[in-house]
């Protein structure tokens, strides 16, 4: 089975019974990708990835346990300064 990716994606699912999520993206071609989590005053939280990944579909686990109730949006942003952020990204947690 190939890594074929045929368009950008993001999205993010809570994995039950935890405090955590998985997030998938795919990208279209090798980039520096950096994958992090912003409030909403689009204050960084964390970094969960800055590295150069080949085209492909990729995943990180991202655990919030030790932080506040609250939104969060999670932004893919590839070394052409392309930014993926998607609605349906938003962690309430």
């Amino acid at each position: 089975m190939q890594n074929v990716a045929t368009n950008y994606n993001l999205s993010i699912h809570k994995i039950v019974d935890t405090n955590s999520a998985l997030i998938q993206f795919n990208i279209l071609e090798k980039s520096l990708v950096i994958l992090k989590v912003v409030n909403e005053n689009d204050q960084q939280i964390r970094l969960l990835l800055n590295e150069v990944l080949q085209a492909g579909h990729h995943q990180a686990s991202f655990n919030y346990t030790n932080l506040s109730n609250g939104k969060y949006i999670v932004r893919l942003i590839l070394d052409d300064n392309k930014t993926i952020e998607i609605e349906n990204t938003i962690i309430h947690i």
